[in-house]
């Protein structure tokens, strides 16, 4: 496979074209998913060029651009999930997803139209195949960060990914949510956002590892492999919490507050502090 330098690869940039021809995504985003989600990526242009930057130049990226392995069909199946090991990432998933009533298979049903969207902004095959990646590893990046569904916890992985990528999509939503009335205060979570993109600049690129490979091993070897800080290192003070999830859920408002998300299938922030 011949490697291209950074001046050869495909270059993506910002699209205000694109994403003025989709401007009745952003007056009405669930009537108009295709348009919204259209009128993001065109403008998110320089955040996903640094995204595959990282990815190529990542130990693992050039072997999974050229394998092309579907992290999303893997996390679908519902057999080969079922034979993770307790104490793995892959049961620690299934145990996330399970916890909060979440389903996987969501994914393609609410990210169909991402290959269409990719032909209309011109990326080519290479790049369409790593936007696409990263964003399926969403649930995936919960399960890692310890962080849960509610929005506390999407502000969490958020900022997670904002150190991996630091895009103005991440930023942007950032603002967002500081608006919401989440019962925290604007300082904790500014403290709780800082922490959190510090702990994703500190890990490796996490949307190039071989999640394929990994989900049969422990998670807590597998947060110690990339790099990923302790929860209690990470945020000293503790997460953020609201009682309010997103996602297609019986109950958009719980009752009640997240805690973090902990897997107790082993005792992984034991294991991860022993391997730091």
């Amino acid at each position: 496979m011949t490697v291209a330098t950074r001046d050869e690869r495909y270059r993506v940039r910002l699209n205000v074209r694109r994403a003025a021809a989709c401007a009745k995504g952003m007056r009405n985003p669930v009537a108009h998913h295709e348009e919204f989600l259209e009128l993001i990526f065109a403008l998110a242009g320089p955040g996903f060029q640094r995204a595959y930057d990282r990815f190529l130049d990542a130990p693992d990226g050039r072997r999974l651009l050229a394998e092309r392995p579907d992290v999303t069909e893997v996390l679908t199946d519902t057999a080969r999930m079922a034979d993770c090991p307790v104490g793995t990432l892959g049961h620690a998933y299934v145990d996330f997803m399970t916890q909060n009533r979440l389903d996987a298979s969501l994914y393609d049903d609410t990210h169909h139209d991402l290959p269409a969207i990719g032909a209309r902004l011109g990326w080519d095959d290479d790049f369409a195949y790593v936007i696409h990646r990263g964003i399926a590893l969403h649930d995936l990046l919960h399960v890692l960060g310890g962080y849960g569904p509610d929005v506390g916890g999407e502000f969490g992985v958020l900022a997670f990914t904002h150190g991996q990528v630091d895009g103005w999509v991440t930023g942007a939503t950032r603002a967002t949510l500081l608006a919401l009335p989440l019962g925290v205060s604007r300082r904790d979570r500014l403290r709780f956002w800082r922490e959190g993109v510090a702990r994703g600049r500190a890990a490796t690129v996490l949307f190039a590892a071989p999640y394929e490979e990994l989900l049969d091993r422990p998670l807590a070897e597998v947060r110690a492999q990339l790099g990923i800080r302790p929860d209690h290192e990470a945020h000293p003070l503790g997460h953020i919490y609201s009682p309010y999830q997103f996602g297609r859920s019986e109950q958009r408002q719980m009752t009640h507050a997240y805690e973090p998300y902990r897997y107790t299938g082993d005792d992984s922030d034991a294991a991860v502090d022993g391997a730091q």
